[in-house]
């Protein structure tokens, strides 16, 4: 007998008969999280633990006739208490609200559940360097089977670093107690099984070896095949409740009656199909660290410390092609003192490994610095960094180019000496009310392109906007509908008259603000070449009409 081994793993064994058996060695670690939406949100909201809380979602859409379209709000996980009372998953929101009306509700956030399940992934990366978070949830023409994505670990190889596989098994759930994680965990030579094995046995720990995987896989329910709920139903309603009593089923007859999932899934459950995982992935940090055996105790001799750390750090970055767009220092004093770490940040407005440039700005950050008893541990990290390409630049750009350079360089400067808080730029929003149609961002949150964009308008708009519109005293043209333009305004007691009128503009109120009231605005000039943008308001009371002024701003 011969075996056939591909990587870690022995794929099968080539008997005399010429017959391949396929044999799974490999060893996946399941994690299953079964309340996982609900934990991490208690977990940042611990005032509502003893609460009885739900997450929702809505599951399906309404068509269209005369139905409305809304949408069927399901619950997807509850909290301890919400399950006390009879609230679970599956049932609709409607439904709980009637059984728990003090009932709270969440709604589920899918892209943070994942995010947050990834940094625990990369935290399980000391048990193994392969972690993987599942597969994706499949849908059916019936529904879809919500369950949290799971964390497989292949832990084979590992029992030499940890003495055994009990003790793997061990760590993972005392870590896991730790967080204050409800979970299950389970070992078996597929991560099909694995996941079977966590999500429908009643005890934690189980650990299965590639003998008996047939035999522990045969007494689950065939929901433990992943499979979407058009094919659970079929199967139930057949009478096939476990998966045993599909293994007994001729293979040849599958295909037609359920489709090719159900075969698939079978076969990735007991090792005869591979099931492909991606693990996450693994970036090592950019950062580099100079600890000292004596304090340094002068600033002069901290940035030439720096200067070594930005040689590192510059370095990897060309190694990658990229640059940094973040920086931060952390200096920290001999733990016998008690003092706590000082940390400085700095943010670039595009990504640079320059390092004459990096060590400028480090030391515009720290020139106001105390050192103290002095820093024995000094540590410069890249937490943010982006890929960098080459440019080229015409000869007639190269002075544009190179003031846009120095433009941002002075804006980098500036925000490491007066905070990024009070650097700010304009950056247009789509909005026509003027006041709402900007908002002020730091100066590398504008670069980094985090606008929703303006409309687009060919009227000229003033250079200075008043904050608030200040209420102007204004005597209009006669006019029978009290329509006049502007001939004379009176703002801060000075009297302004004005010589060239343009509009009205007419912009409407957001009424879904409770703002809907219609605001005519002019263009005006007066005899001294001030020019001012006011506007009006027309109120509409029971059996009068009141007519109110405004200057919103003023071109300079």
């Amino acid at each position: 007998m011969r075996e056939l081994i591909v990587g870690q793993h022995i794929v099968g064994k080539e008997t005399d008969s010429k017959s391949l058996v396929l044999v799974p060695t490999a060893r996946y670690l399941c994690v299953h999280l079964p309340h996982w939406a609900i934990t991490r949100r208690l977990r940042r909201r611990p005032e509502l633990l003893d609460k009885p809380v739900v997450v929702v979602e809505t599951v399906r859409r309404g068509g269209g006739g005369g139905g409305g379209g809304g949408g069927r709000v399901d619950v997807v996980d509850g909290s301890p208490a919400a399950m006390k009372a009879g609230v679970g998953p599956g049932m609709s929101l409607a439904e709980g609200r009637a059984i728990c009306p003090g009932l709270l509700v969440l709604e589920r956030q899918a892209e943070k559940d994942r995010l947050a399940l990834e940094a625990l992934g990369r935290w399980m990366t000391r048990f193994t360097p392969f972690v993987a978070t599942g597969w994706p949830v499949e849908k059916g023409d019936k529904g879809t089977l919500h369950r949290p994505m799971p964390l497989l670990l292949n832990v084979a190889g590992c029992e030499r670093f940890f003495g055994s596989m009990e003790i793997i098994v061990r760590e993972v759930r005392a870590a896991l107690k730790r967080f204050g994680l409800p979970a299950r965990v389970a070992v078996a030579p597929t991560p099909g099984a694995a996941w079977a094995l966590a999500w429908s046995g009643k005890r934690s720990g189980r650990i299965v070896g590639a003998d008996e995987l047939a035999e522990a896989v045969a007494g689950l329910p065939v929901e433990a095949l992943r499979l979407c709920g058009e094919i659970v139903a079929s199967l139930r309603n057949l009478g096939l409740r476990t998966i045993g009593q599909v293994m007994a089923l001729p293979r040849e007859t599958l295909p037609s009656r359920f489709g090719e999932a159900l075969l698939r899934r079978l076969d990735e459950v007991l090792g005869a199909r591979a099931d492909l995982l991606l693990p996450l992935g693994y970036e090592v940090p950019v950062e580099a660290r100079l600890e000292m055996d004596g304090a340094v105790e002068s600033l002069e001799v901290l940035w030439l410390v720096l200067q070594e750390l930005v040689g590192r750090v510059v370095t990897d970055l060309e190694r990658r092609c990229e640059g940094a767009r973040r920086l931060e220092l952390i200096c920290k004093s001999d733990p016998a003192d008690g003092l706590p770490p000082v940390v400085r940040t700095v943010a670039l407005s595009r990504p640079s490994r320059d390092g004459r440039r990096l060590i400028e700005l480090l030391r515009c950050a720290t020139e106001k610095l105390d050192c103290g008893k002095g820093f024995v541990d000094v540590r410069l990290k890249v937490p943010l960094h982006e890929r960098m390409t080459a440019e080229q630049m015409c000869l007639l750009e190269s002075e544009v180019q190179a003031d846009q350079n120095g433009f941002e360089q002075l804006m980098d400067r500036l925000t490491v000496r007066l905070g990024a808080e009070n650097v700010v730029c304009p950056v247009a929003v789509a909005s026509y009310i003027p006041e709402r149609a900007w908002r002020g961002a730091g100066f590398h949150e504008r670069n980094e392109g985090v606008g929703q964009g303006g409309f687009a308008t060919a009227i000229a708009r003033p250079t200075v906007l008043l904050k608030t519109p200040a209420e102007v005293r204004v005597v209009a043209e006669p006019s029978d509908d009290r329509e006049g333009r502007p001939a004379q305004m009176t703002y801060m007691g000075r009297v302004h008259r004005l010589a060239h009128v343009l509009g009205p503009e007419r912009l409407a109120g957001e009424w879904w603000r409770g703002h809907g009231k219609v605001r005519d605005y002019y263009d005006a000039l007066d005899e001294t070449g001030r020019r001012f943008w006011l506007f009006r308001v027309v109120t509409q009371q029971e059996e009068s009409v009141s007519v109110r002024w405004f200057l919103h701003g003023m071109f300079l």
